[in-house]
């Protein structure tokens, strides 16, 4: 067990009114479950209220401070529920004032007791305790502050304190316009409280004290989760220049962490009893109460109970009042199935009981959080303060109430009377009617996600990929294999890309993206944020390059949510390409897994040239390689490693080098392969990279889950439907990187044409267009394709039995996964290791042959050499042979991603051992 000295201690100093106490209570045990020592600040008056709540926990002590007598307030008032008038709350509230120097002096002893170390890691204070701030100051201690309102009310009060200084003399009915945020209502400024527009003498000190010592706090603690108001929180923080911690419902806190003691010390009969009887009516009973504060005039409560008696529902009514008298009859013919309770009561034991179905309020923030957490829908009566806001908020931001028809009086503005016919139709409306049916629905949603929002955050996956289709792809599938698991993934992109992925992962919730700006560089398109649109290969690397630009922005990104105790990361998988996250995830202790796009022998191959052959441009082209302590199945030359080793131009050599050395710093590599195919590869491959990396071979990527969602309604499927004898289509597609010439082009149609198969053609090229008479002469057996396809649908389909492919490894492990023999054409990369490696090393594949001119590109491929390859393909015994290995690969493949398969037991290791260092991290 910690000492003293080392257990960290908070100090709470909650306002004198029962609805800002009890969630600082709340979230003084939560500390205290959590191993803090908490003290709380209250006068003596205060004292036996507050001990009632927390003297099960011995790590919460109290001090006391007496409460300063002014001559404005009644003797012995220390909470404004002992207010005689509402008029006395803001002289209240500047009476607290005095209380600065007592609370500096608590401060003191903590901090300065040299016999004890109690110095406060924070101070937690309401609002209206802005006397709390210099004294904080003074210590350096952090002051958080609790408004006891929802994230959204309080960005509307803040933005009209900012930004509408004049907001008195805006007339009623104007809507007021807030730019800073959208509101899912319209806000008039009636709607506000009443300091905002009224006028009042010493108004507007107090508001303009508690905005101001407010915004120079540390954070501000908010009573509510990012379930419900996320889109709130950032606007919030802005606003107030701080940040916003929302950590609630409060009330909940305590009963997740099995807070049985507390509960049993406060028993809800004889309010429990009465409700028990009618269990087997569950949500009959309506629950009315207006909190601690309201002042309701002797009509308006007579109004209330006709109203109560004209619905004809059950009803149980909390009234403060204890002189307010019944109208005569009234309690006998209500009997039965009225219960009247003027005690306290604990209102959160009575809107748990499964009796409860709605709840009449005054909508004070604690009774809304309240409600709506047990899943009970509102009938919402606001009366002072924010309540407006949050009444409205409830039924037309969250729909889960109704609100009570009010009427202003046009002179004093106050509220009228509400008559016992809008009252009973209210209630009817809640309890039985369509749109109560529709806000229980909403109401019982919202305590499903309160609920949750307790639970241990699921662990937090960045995934970063490059701006590439193919390098995109396989991220996305991990993605949705990590969030299948119940794992939260937050994917890292800019805004022209942001479309592609949202279409591929809006059926995953736990799912989401963060944009990034792309930044403009002056050697790049204007708007250009992804290869396939730029004009040459060429500028690949000056593209991998202007994406250093993102290293700052990531970085804030990564603070933001370590800064967060629900989204710090357990790892980020990032692109190889993007080898600038290491050191962002290195300043957070965060590990990075490194995706490659590539197969393990591939990258066993580029890994061992650039670590053991740092001068193979100085061979002559082409010239074989051997590789040391590496068995290859085919024979290696220069000419089949990517360009960037051994064409020396400008810059490649630095991007290669920063991305090399930034994997061998990584934590571990990320294979969208599987080890029944490559497993005499990976111990190599882990060696070069040295330092315990761990390559992890979870794939194919894309048979994770329900492996291929088939999609039989658009053009091309039908297309391949209407084919007679299976695996006799070829499908051909070079990628999305691919750039092909107008003369290539026009040699694949002809070869096509020639061979006399049919096909499916997927052209990246919008201007290219078919030698003439070409379309007429293969109609019926070929069908070309300009927009983007499914290419997994298509080669999952019967009908496809060969795949002409630039043999990106993407294409190789989809094609192959399916059973589909390859027609390998490699164009660039390292696209011709992935190719020989098809052809000769797992036989699954034909290589088209290629010949290189002297400035070795590759030189055009007739259509006599494409027609001989499509037909030895299709119809060869080479082909045949590929074709039977390739459906040995593909059962192989879907093993793997089965139960119990390699790639899960792999993929389920992987999360096990990434939990296991963020738990150690701690």
């Amino acid at each position: 067990m910690a000492n003293v000295s080392s257990t960290p201690h908070v100090v709470v100093f909650p306002f004198m009114a029962q609805g800002h106490t009890i969630p600082l209570l709340d979230i003084s045990k939560a500390l205290a479950n959590r191993g803090l020592k908490v003290t709380i600040i209250a006068t003596p008056s205060n004292v036996p209220f507050i001990l009632s709540k927390v003297s099960a926990y011995p790590v919460i002590s109290l001090s006391i401070i007496p409460f300063p007598k002014v001559p404005y307030l009644p003797e012995g008032c220390e909470n404004v529920a002992n207010l005689p008038s509402e008029e006395l709350l803001f002289p209240f509230v500047e009476a607290t004032e005095n209380l600065r120097k007592p609370f500096e002096e608590i401060l003191r002893e903590m901090c300065n007791n040299p016999n004890i170390n109690r110095t406060p890691i924070c101070v937690i204070t309401d609002m209206f305790l802005y006397c709390t701030v210099e004294p904080c100051r003074l210590f350096d201690i952090p002051r958080l502050v609790s408004y006891g309102m929802g994230a959204l009310p309080l960005v509307i009060t803040r933005s009209v304190y900012l930004n509408i200084p004049g907001i008195g003399d805006v007339s009623d009915s104007e809507t007021i316009s807030l730019s800073f945020v959208s509101v899912p209502f319209s806000v008039v400024k009636t709607d506000l409280p009443r300091p905002f527009w009224g006028g009042r003498d010493a108004v507007p000190r107090v508001v303009s004290e508690v905005e101001k010592a407010s915004s120079s706090s540390w954070g501000l603690i908010v009573n509510s989760f990012e379930e419900l108001e996320r889109e709130y929180v950032t606007p919030l923080g802005s606003l107030y220049n701080t940040r916003a911690w929302l950590v609630g419902p409060l009330l909940l806190v305590n009963q997740a962490h099995n807070d049985e003691e507390q509960q049993a010390k406060s028993p809800c009969e004889p309010e429990e009893g009465w409700l028990d009887q009618r269990v087997e009516e569950p949500g009959s009973v309506t629950y009315v109460s207006f909190g601690s504060q309201a002042y309701l005039s002797e009509e308006q409560m007579e109004e209330i109970a006709f109203g109560l008696e004209m619905a004809g529902l059950p009803f149980i009514w909390v009234i403060r009042s204890k002189t307010w008298v019944p109208p005569v009859g009234w309690e006998d013919r209500v009997k039965g199935r009225g219960l009247v309770v003027r005690d306290w009561v604990e209102q959160r034991c009575i809107l748990a009981h499964p009796a409860i179905g709605g709840f009449m309020t005054h909508c004070g923030w604690n009774s809304v959080a309240e409600g709506l957490s047990m899943g009970v829908p509102l009938l919402a009566w606001p009366m002072e303060a924010e309540q407006t806001l949050n009444a409205k908020y409830v039924e037309m931001g969250l729909k889960a109430g109704i609100m009570i028809p009010q009427e202003l009086d046009e002179e004093s503005k106050i509220i009228k009377t509400v008559r016992r016919g809008v009252i009973c139709d209210g209630v009817k409306v809640l309890m039985t009617g369509e749109e109560g049916k529709n806000a229980r629905a909403k109401a019982q949603e919202i305590g499903k996600m309160a609920r949750e929002a307790l639970l241990s955050p699921p662990p937090h996956v960045v995934i970063f990929p490059f701006m590439a289709q193919g390098h995109t792809i396989p991220l996305l599938d991990i993605s949705k294999a990590l969030a299948s698991r119940g794992l939260k993934v937050t994917i890292i992109t800019t805004p022209s890309n942001a479309p592609f992925i949202l279409s591929n992962i809006s059926a995953h919730p736990t799912v989401s993206l963060s944009i990034l700006t792309f930044p403009k560089v002056p050697y790049l398109p204007e708007g250009c944020e992804n290869i396939a649109n730029l004009p040459s290969n060429h500028l690949l690397m000056p593209f991998v390059e202007a994406t250093e630009n993102l290293q700052k922005p990531f970085e804030d990104i990564l603070r933001g949510m370590c800064n967060s105790s629900k989204s710090t990361p357990i790892c980020v998988i990032s692109d190889m390409f993007l080898y600038w996250t290491l050191e962002p995830c290195r300043l957070f202790d965060i590990p990075r897994l490194v995706s490659y796009g590539m197969g393990t022998l591939p990258m066993l191959i580029v890994r061992s040239v650039y670590c053991l052959l740092p001068n193979l441009g100085e061979l002559s082209n082409p010239e074989a390689i051997e590789l040391p302590n590496v068995s290859l199945p085919f024979p290696l030359i220069n000419t089949d490693l990517p360009p960037p080793f051994w064409r020396g131009r400008d810059a490649v050599p630095r991007v290669i080098s920063q991305l090399e050395q930034a994997s061998g710093d990584s934590w571990g590599i990320v294979v969208n392969c599987f080890e029944e195919l490559e497993h005499e590869y990976i111990c190599p491959l882990e060696s070069l990279f040295g330092k315990e990396i761990r390559a992890w071979l979870v794939g194919p990527l894309l048979l994770h889950g329900q492996g291929i969602e088939k999609q039989h309604s658009c053009l091309y499927m039908k297309w391949l439907d209407r084919q007679v004898e299976a695996g006799f289509v070829i499908y051909v597609s070079f990628g999305s990187q691919g750039h092909l010439s107008d003369k290539q082009m026009e040699e694949i149609a002809f070869g096509l044409e020639m061979a006399g198969q049919p096909f499916i053609w997927a052209i990246k090229s919008k201007t290219w267009t078919p030698p003439v008479g070409w379309e007429e002469r293969v109609k019926g057996r070929g069908l070309v394709l300009r927009d983007w396809v499914e290419q997994r649908n298509i080669l999952a389909h019967p009908a496809i039995g060969g795949f002409m492919t630039h043999c990106g490894w993407n294409s190789v492990i989809e094609g192959l996964s399916m059973g589909v023999p390859l027609l390998t054409w490699p164009m660039e990369a390292e696209q011709m290791l992935n190719a020989k490696y098809v052809a000769n090393g797992l036989k699954a594949g034909i290589m088209i042959p290629q010949e290189r001119d002297e400035e070795y590109e590759i030189k055009v491929i007739y259509r006599r050499a494409i027609c001989d390859a499509v037909k030895q393909l299709m119809t060869g015994d080479q082909g045949k042979e590929a074709r039977h290995k390739a459906r040995d690969i593909g059962k192989m493949a879907r093993k793997a991603v089965e139960k119990g398969g390699s790639s899960i037991k792999r993929l389920d290791e992987l999360i096990e051992c990434l939990l296991l260092r963020a738990e150690a991290a701690k």
